[in-house]
């Protein structure tokens, strides 16, 4: 059983890095039986269509990264700096990826979103709880007064959210990792501006 796993693993994160480059409409089942080096049958046995394999990307990868990076970020003394943390972490992690395939999800949505409700469900969903660990981490923040009152959280959360994506959807479309900074700087800048940072 743990070999059958490690097959179905396997193709789910060869999948995701040939979608992550060549987009979902751009990679075919042969590239993945390529790449992962597994025969049509054993395709077929884990996954139906490439459609699937989308789907658990999104469960699977996509959710689990977002869950492990922003879960905790209200967590601490003061979580507005925790934010700060998190998108500086994402630069310096993830900056030259995002400058040259974009984010996983941001990808996803921008193929999906008006041709298939469920995926644009999944993908939705997955954007709320960011938002809502961005938002929980604004609340903390607005009760210990780092936050300015004058501000509205889930409001904030939401905008957070859709200028990060934003700053790498611009750096992707220009493959410049230096606009993402300044993008970033940007966000990071404005929450200074509304908290005591």
């Amino acid at each position: 059983m743990a070999n059958n796993d490690s097959i179905r693993n396997r193709i789910i994160k060869k999948s995701y890095l040939l979608i992550l480059n060549k987009g979902y409409k751009g990679t075919t089942i042969d590239d993945i039986l390529n790449e992962a080096g597994v025969s049509k049958g054993s395709f077929y046995y884990y996954f139906a269509s490439k459609r699937d394999i989308a789907k658990a990307i999104i469960d699977e990868i996509i959710k689990e990264e977002f869950l492990t990076v922003w879960r905790n970020v209200h967590k601490g003394e003061d979580p507005v700096k925790n934010i700060i943390k998190k998108i500086n972490m994402s630069y310096d992690k993830k900056g030259n990826h995002y400058s040259s395939t974009g984010c996983p999800l941001g990808n996803l949505i921008v193929e999906f979103s008006s041709v298939d409700i469920e995926f644009s469900k999944k993908t939705d969903s997955i954007l709320k709880m960011w938002s809502s660990y961005i938002r929980k981490a604004l609340d903390k923040s607005l009760r210990l007064g780092i936050l300015n009152a004058n501000f509205n959280p889930e409001k904030v959360a939401d905008f957070l959210v859709a200028s990060m994506e934003g700053c790498i959807l611009a750096a992707k479309s220009s493959h410049d990792k230096k606009k993402l900074r300044n993008c970033f700087d940007s966000m990071i800048n404005y929450l200074k501006s509304i908290s005591d940072n």
